[in-house]
């Protein structure tokens, strides 16, 4: 049996954002839908196929009714208690600012790009019939920050990534000026 996660992991992504909420005006790219997993139902899926023997491949990915990227982020801001207030920015603006897709802004890209709006279109439903569920990415989200906060907000890992995700904070600051100053 193969087991193919295809949606970014929840937990880590949202580590990512969660800890960027601090800023009092995160840039977020326009709200629409993603399928969010969390690693755990994965786990829970993958370990419960081998138990019952089954075979083949199975695409493990959320539902598509799971979130919009507008609803993530608010989830996180939430959790965090952060009086952060997002600032919703187009593709067109961003493209034109080189922000750059995917690991610049977390799970961005624009519309126009199937090398990436794949990601977010995907048929689940073999995994579904055979018994994946995935729990709400609020409570994902929610459990992410208790993790955080229990080791002092730090993110837990043992390596560092090779390239940084997010924008820097002053990069931030530049392309939320020059959305201000657009006129």
């Amino acid at each position: 049996m193969a087991v193919e996660a295809s949606s970014p992991g929840a937990r880590t992504i949202s580590a990512l954002v969660l800890g960027r909420t601090g800023l009092a005006r995160p840039l977020a790219a326009i709200p629409r839908p993603m399928r969010l997993l969390d690693s755990r139902d994965a786990a829970i899926f993958a370990l419960d196929a081998i138990d019952r023997g089954l075979r083949g491949n199975y695409i493990v990915s959320a539902p598509t009714t799971n979130t919009t990227y507008g609803e993530w982020l608010g989830d996180c801001v939430a959790a965090t208690d952060s009086p952060a207030k997002l600032t919703w920015v187009d593709d067109d603006f961003l493209i034109s600012q080189k922000v750059g897709f995917w690991s610049e802004l977390p799970l961005w890209a624009p519309t126009g790009f199937p090398e990436f709006s794949a990601v977010w279109d995907l048929d689940v439903s073999r995994a579904e019939a055979a018994g994946l569920r995935c729990r709400p990415v609020r409570e994902t989200v929610f459990d992410t920050w208790a993790w955080l906060s229990a080791n002092g907000g730090r993110v837990r890992r043992t390596y560092e990534p090779r390239d940084p995700h997010g924008l820097e904070e002053d990069r931030e600051r530049a392309v939320l000026a020059a959305w201000d100053a657009r006129g």
